[in-house]
């Protein structure tokens, strides 16, 4: 019925746009309305969600007098009631899981005492009781990892001990389900790749590594692979460092250039590079048969590389002028002669090159390019 009155309607649509924007000018309207129009605050109400029936006479009472300009709270929402937590999990270990289990715990507190015998003594306890669980066994076998670090052949004995427990994973499974899961064996893999890596035996731990991802997809183990191929490779750049092979290859590279075979000099000065990557002056040879194979920016990331280890390295700078001049770039060359000069203002090879590029600046100027 209230809905057909058109005028009623409109009054209360007002009071709602008013709201939007001053909820105080709102009830001031509500107040005036509601005395020549009951209706009004019934509708209002409604559209508010409040049934007016529902009020209270305090609510009532605050509508008019002192303080009138006070609205009734809507209606308070209830809390929605909590949820009951799930119930834990039923533990269905046996008795002697139980006991294996507090044993382990107890081996691990003293691991990280480093209370190594002691810890050993725990969980061979712990295997008394479930003699088929790999982790029991396994922490034994982080026990002589740690232990192995002054005396190796206790590494040998993880080892033989890992093999041993991936050959049994199948019996050991099915005496006990879940104690040689894909997650347990993927932790005697990873503890054989750590022995491994100890022992600097990179491709064996590498994979092993692979073999654990394997049985888990595990982002520790991921990590530990990513960290490994970055010391095998370090490692094998170290370890083909020798100084002396170094200074035959750049001799072998110094004659073939004089030949004028670059090619060839190039190989015997990369051989050097890498039997001695610290020697500025093989990065600067290198850079002499870049140039003359027209090689000009692998030329200059080789004077950088060689001025880098040697800042006053005079030849570097003149050789890099000479490839900037090459390139046409005569700004960067005269800059190359210039920082070569600071450092030996009587150095031939530089001033005859900013001579040059001085000629060619002014020769271009003239005709004009």
């Amino acid at each position: 019925e209230y809905m057909q009155d058109a005028k009623l309607m409109q009054t209360v649509n007002m009071l709602a746009q008013l709201g939007d924007t001053n909820q105080g000018m709102q009830q001031q309207m509500l107040m005036q309305m509601m005395q020549q129009d009951p209706r009004v605050l019934e509708v209002f109400m409604a559209m508010q969600g409040i049934d007016v029936n529902s009020m209270s006479p305090e609510d009532m009472a605050g509508m008019g007098g002192e303080g009138g300009d006070s609205m009734p709270s809507a209606a308070p929402t209830r809390a929605a009631p909590k949820k009951a937590e799930p119930p834990p999990p039923e533990d269905l270990r046996t008795p002697e899981q139980k006991e294996g289990d507090v044993f382990k715990g107890q081996g691990n507190e003293l691991y990280k005492k480093k209370q190594f015998q002691e810890a050993l003594e725990m969980y061979d306890k712990a295997i008394e009781k479930e003699p088929n669980d790999l982790t029991y066994y396994n922490n034994k076998n982080a026990v002589w990892v740690e232990m192995g670090k002054k005396e190796p052949e206790y590494l040998d004995k993880v080892m033989e001990n890992c093999k041993d427990l991936v050959l049994r994973r199948y019996e050991i499974n099915t005496a006990n389900p879940g104690g040689a899961s894909f997650e347990k064996v993927a932790k005697v893999f990873a503890r054989m790749a750590s022995v491994h890596e100890r022992k600097l035996e990179f491709a064996d731990a590498i994979e092993m590594y692979n073999k654990s991802l394997c049985e888990d997809n595990n982002r520790v183990v991921r990590t530990s692979l990513r960290e490994l191929t970055k010391a095998k490779e370090k490692h094998e750049k170290e370890s083909y460092i020798d100084p002396a092979k170094a200074e035959e290859h750049r001799e072998k590279g110094n004659e073939y250039f004089k030949e004028k075979k670059y090619a060839d000099a190039k190989k015997e000065y990369d051989e050097a590079v890498a039997r001695n990557p610290s020697d500025a002056k093989l990065y600067s040879n290198r850079a002499a048969s870049l140039t003359k194979l027209m090689a000009y920016p692998d030329a200059l990331r080789d004077l950088e590389e060689c001025l880098k280890l040697d800042p006053t390295f005079i030849k570097a700078y003149s050789r890099k002028g000479a490839a900037h001049f090459f390139m046409k770039e005569y700004n960067k060359a005269m800059q190359a002669y210039e920082k070569g000069l600071t450092l030996d203002p009587g150095n031939q090879e530089c001033k005859t090159g900013r001579e040059q590029v001085i000629a060619k600046i002014s020769e271009t100027s003239r005709s004009g390019e």
